[in-house]
């Protein structure tokens, strides 16, 4: 590869990001080196392309639950927010 670098950023499962730095953290002894080993997972990955399977078989294989994110929002959230400020402008 190049010496260009990509700054990106990724959505994963919150569970397997942790395992991931525990497992870097388990190798390097720190999390300096994640982007270096993302990296080269990814190569790995793509060298092996033929073997691919699902994200929903490898959660299963690795024991890594798929979660999702409910949110109940109040209908009243905007306007509790909107007095709140009000009241802490007054207070000043």
């Amino acid at each position: 590869m190049g010496n260009m670098k990509k700054k990106t950023s990724i959505v994963v499962d919150a569970d397997l990001w942790r395992r991931w730095v525990n497992f870097v953290v388990s190798i390097h002894g720190s999390t300096r080196r994640i982007s270096s080993e993302i990296e080269k997972a990814l190569l790995e990955y793509m060298s092996k392309g033929s073997n691919r399977i699902s994200a929903n078989e490898l959660r299963k294989k690795l024991g890594i639950r798929k979660t999702t994110m409910e949110l109940n929002i109040p209908k009243d959230l905007e306007e509790r927010i909107v007095k709140s400020r009000k009241k802490r402008v007054k207070r000043t």
